[in-house]
């Protein structure tokens, strides 16, 4: 900017020495004319000044125009070159902006705190409401007549199961051990005869022979003897079959009271889900009435 006002104002001093000049100029030359109108009082001017004068007013009319064109020029420069300053204004003006939104974020993050807070609470507090009511109709449920009977019922019935679990178990463990046994002394019969044979395999005719005559010899005992180890057989091959016996029955017997076990149970549950949503109604019932009540003005505030 101080470099065009210096421009100027030498622009502005070369004018004015022209307009001087060409002013001289110019009073010559209306010195002429008026010799002209009046050739008595006026002196002649010569041809060489009047040619001067005319190249003179050119010269200055011409520096007048220049001198012009280059002030507006300057004029329309100078806001250009201004205008980058002005634009940078607005990014200096953002940071107050953005202070202030810091500080409105500053403000409203106590309130989003304590907004949290309050719907944290109303949580807390509808789920101890809800867990309070759902106590209630568990209590009204369980002491209902009915639910009482039928809940002896299914404990009568579980306590029969476990009783004939108990009695299930032990006859199969020992229809196991009985099983074990008679197959035991069938294997080691069967042993025998294959020792037996095993060994008679090597013996000559002649040792065969005798063999089989102490065999018949030994093989003749007392009937009553016979009776008694035949008596002995059948008991304790009945005692065996018993013993299975009392194993199969065992097992039907828990298969029916796991029956009963169940059906009591089930009756139990499904009477409970009844008088559960019956027990649901009377409690929010008795709930809005309490809160009725508590909200019902007294007399001394009124």
């Amino acid at each position: 900017m101080e470099s065009i006002d210096v421009d100027m104002e030498t622009l502005h001093k070369k004018h004015k020495k022209h307009h001087k000049k060409a002013k001289k100029h110019h009073k010559k030359a209306h010195a002429q004319v008026q010799t002209r109108e009046d050739p008595e009082s006026a002196v002649p001017a010569p041809a060489e000044e009047k040619v001067a004068a005319e190249a003179a007013g050119k010269a200055a009319t011409e520096s007048a125009n220049k001198a012009a064109a280059a002030k507006e020029a300057a004029a329309e420069d100078a806001p250009a070159a201004a205008a980058p300053k002005k634009e940078e204004a607005p990014a200096k003006e953002a940071a107050p902006e953005k202070k202030e939104k810091k500080e409105e974020k500053k403000e409203e993050e106590p309130a989003a705190d304590a907004s949290k807070s309050e719907k944290k609470t109303a949580k807390k507090v509808k789920k101890e409401a809800e867990t309070v009511e759902e106590k209630a109709v568990e209590a009204k449920v369980e002491a209902d007549p009915e639910i009482k009977q039928k809940t002896k019922a299914a404990a009568k019935a579980a306590e029969a199961l476990d009783t004939a679990k108990t009695a299930a178990k032990a006859t199969a463990e020992a229809a196991d051990v009985a099983a074990k046994e008679a197959q035991a002394a069938l294997d080691a019969k069967n042993d025998a005869a294959e020792a037996e044979k095993a060994a008679n395999a090597k013996l000559t005719a002649k040792e065969k022979e005798e063999k089989l005559k102490a065999k018949a010899g030994a093989a003749k005992v007392a009937p009553e003897d016979v009776d008694a180890a035949n008596e002995a057989k059948s008991e304790a091959k009945k005692a065996a079959q018993k013993v299975q016996d009392s194993a199969a029955d065992a097992k039907k017997a828990l298969e029916t009271k796991q029956a009963e076990a169940d059906t009591a149970e089930i009756n139990k549950e499904s009477s409970k889900e009844v008088k559960k949503g019956e027990a649901e109604i009377e409690v929010k019932k008795e709930v809005k009435a309490k809160k009725v009540a508590e909200e019902k003005p007294k007399p001394e505030d009124l």
